[in-house]
C-alpha cells in the first residue's frame, strides 16, 4: 500500500513540476524575448509628401502590426496568430446632386410667411394697457434696483472667495513641491524614466534631415534642439539647416527593441518606493 501511495504522489509531483516549468517558460518567454520595430519615414515635400512605414512583430511574428501613412491617409494591418484586422474600407458617400434647390426656397418662402402672419399686432386694447402697465413698470424698477445692488455685493464676495481659494491652491501647490519627499520621488521617477529610454532607444539610425522654417531664428532653435540630441542619433544620422528659405525634406530609418522585462522592472521599482508611495497619497489628498 505504502508505495502505491509513494508512487501517486510521485507522479503528482512530476505533474506539478511540469505545470511549474511551462508557467516559467512561458513567463520568461514574455518578458525575455524582444518586440521588434522598425520605422521609416520619407518627405520631398514637406507634410504633403510625408510616407511613414512602421512594422512591429513579436515572437517569430505571431503577433505583429503594419502602419502605413500615404497621401495623408492611414493604413493598419494587425494579425494575432492566423487571425487579421485590418482598417475598415467601407467609405460613406453624402449625394446632393438630387436637391431641388427651387422647391427648397419656395418651402422656407411659404414658412416665412406663415410666420409673419401669426406675429401680425394687435391694435384692438393697446390704449387701455399702456395705461395700467406705466404704473406696473415704475414699482417693477424699483424692485428692480433693490435686486441688482444685491446682486452685485453678492458678485464682489464670489470673486473675493475664488481668489483667496486660488491663492490657498498655489500656496499648497508650491509646499508640496518644495517637501523633501516629493523631490526624492520625483528624482526617482525620472531615473526610472531614463533607465526605460535607454533600453528601448533604436539600435541603428540611418538618414538625413533638410530643413528650414519661415523664420530664421526658428529654425535655429530647432537646430539647437536637434543638437542636443545628437547623443540618441549619433552620427549616421545627418542635419542640414537652410537659413534662406522655406522646406522640410528628409529619409529617416531606425530599428529596435523593447524588453518587457525592463518595462516591469522599472514598474516594480516605482511601486516599491517610499517616496513616490507617499507623494502619490498626498497628491490625491491635494486634488481632494
Amino acid at each position: 500500500m505504502l508505495h502505491i501511495l509513494f508512487l501517486i504522489l510521485k507522479i503528482i509531483g512530476i505533474i506539478l513540476l511540469v505545470i511549474l516549468g511551462i508557467t516559467l517558460t512561458l513567463i520568461g518567454v514574455v518578458l525575455l524575448v524582444p518586440i521588434r520595430y522598425r520605422m521609416k519615414t520619407e518627405t520631398t515635400n514637406g507634410m504633403k509628401g510625408l510616407r511613414t512605414e512602421v512594422k512591429a512583430n513579436w515572437l517569430l511574428h505571431l503577433i505583429s502590426a503594419h502602419i502605413i501613412y500615404q497621401e495623408e491617409e492611414l493604413d493598419w494591418q494587425v494579425r494575432v496568430g492566423w487571425k487579421k484586422f485590418k482598417a475598415s474600407e467601407e467609405d460613406v458617400h453624402i449625394d446632393d446632386g438630387d436637391i431641388d434647390i427651387n422647391a427648397e426656397e419656395e418651402k422656407n418662402a411659404h414658412v416665412e410667411m406663415s410666420a409673419q402672419d401669426k406675429r401680425a399686432p394687435r391694435e384692438e386694447g393697446t390704449t387701455n394697457r399702456e395705461e395700467t402697465t406705466s404704473k406696473a413698470t415704475s414699482s417693477e424698477k424699483s424692485k428692480k434696483r433693490a435686486v441688482s445692488k444685491e446682486e452685485k455685493e453678492g458678485c464682489f464676495k464670489k470673486i473675493k472667495c475664488t481668489i483667496r481659494e486660488f491663492c490657498d491652491k498655489i500656496k499648497n501647490i508650491k509646499e508640496f513641491l518644495m517637501d523633501e519627499t516629493h523631490i526624492q520621488a520625483f528624482l526617482r521617477l525620472k531615473k526610472e524614466l531614463l533607465f526605460f529610454i535607454r533600453k528601448i532607444k533604436p539600435d541603428k539610425i540611418n538618414g538625413y534631415l533638410r530643413f528650414g522654417l519661415e523664420d530664421p531664428y526658428n529654425t535655429g532653435r530647432v537646430l539647437a534642439a536637434l543638437s542636443m540630441l545628437y547623443p540618441f542619433y549619433g552620427e549616421h544620422f545627418e542635419v542640414y539647416p537652410e537659413f534662406e528659405r522655406e522646406i522640410i525634406e528628409g529619409d529617416i530609418y531606425f530599428k529596435g527593441r523593447i524588453h518587457l522585462v525592463h518595462l516591469l522592472l522599472v514598474l516594480g521599482r516605482a511601486y516599491f518606493d517610499k517616496n513616490i508611495k507617499t507623494a502619490y497619497e498626498n497628491l490625491k489628498a491635494l486634488k481632494g
